[in-house]
């Protein structure tokens, strides 16, 4: 495994699992709820985006103080912004939708669909991070010139 990997892993894991923990909460809540595969779907999308987000921001301003917050928030738009976007209107509600809907498990399906959306989510997200913390380094060396 390469360094980048590493980084990638320790950067993201801790909000995955608990993102994934909390899609399947409330999938299953709203399934329950409305028996509706559509309110499955949103209700594991918005739930995860919650438990995700509010992992990353916790790190990140536990490594800062608050008044880093919009420092913090502006650099997890960068990063996260434009795949989550697309990622939570459109990619990971009907992956999920079509996950409840095939798979012979609420559990599975949400998870199959979770994770064929984690990879089209991750593709760009890598990206802004690898190019935020290039274009960090380089002011930082401008700085000590």
């Amino acid at each position: 495994m390469t360094y980048r990997m590493k980084r990638w892993l320790s950067r993201y894991l801790p909000a995955e699992v608990t993102g994934t923990l909390t899609a399947l909460l409330c999938a299953w809540g709203a399934l329950l709820v409305t028996g509706s595969s559509a309110a499955g779907a949103v209700g594991g999308t918005w739930g995860e985006n919650l438990a995700y987000y509010g992992t990353m921001l916790a790190r990140e301003l536990g490594a800062r103080t608050i008044r880093a917050f919009p420092v913090v928030a502006r650099d997890l738009v960068v990063e996260f912004g434009p795949a989550t976007a697309l990622d939570s209107l459109l990619v990971r509600p009907a992956l999920l939708y079509y996950g409840l809907l095939w798979a012979p498990n609420p559990s599975l399906g949400i998870l199959g669909g979770k994770l064929i959306a984690d990879l089209s989510f991750y593709a760009p997200v890598i990206v802004s991070y690898e190019l935020q913390r290039a274009c960090k380094s380089r002011a930082r060396e401008q700085l000590s010139k």
